[in-house]
């Protein structure tokens, strides 16, 4: 048998450490690597498949319902009286449209059992 230099038992030696040594902190510290810059590393699914990718469902934009404008509110109103039938009722001034030009809309409103104001002339 022939004998091994010292050179080669050393290098026997510190060769799994040298492997295993973080770089130094001059050199970026660590890096997931070793002192030589590259590591060792088995894949984390070993004997699983691949995982298999399933795209994301395509994304529907729906416009945001806009808002119903709100009735215009009377500009005067009269006192409330006792109108036809025992029930509440007021005359009322509004601005309004009558064939695509601006008039001042004249009515009575009268209060229903279920606390709804209807127009009645």
């Amino acid at each position: 048998m022939i004998p091994f230099p010292a050179s080669a038992r050393l290098c026997a030696l510190l060769l799994p450490v040298l492997l295993m040594t973080p770089a130094p902190a001059f050199a970026g510290g660590w890096h997931g690597g070793n002192f030589f810059g590259f590591s060792i590393s088995l894949p984390l699914a070993f004997g699983f498949p691949p995982p298999v990718y399933v795209p994301p469902p395509p994304v529907v934009y729906v416009p945001v319902p806009q808002p119903v404008p709100a009735a215009p509110l009377a500009t005067r109103t009269s006192p409330t009286y006792l109108g036809p039938g025992g029930r509440y009722c007021r005359d009322f001034q509004m601005p309004g449209v009558v064939g695509g030009r601006p008039a001042t809309l004249v009515g009575t409103a009268c209060l229903d059992p279920d606390g709804q104001w209807r127009v009645i002339g």
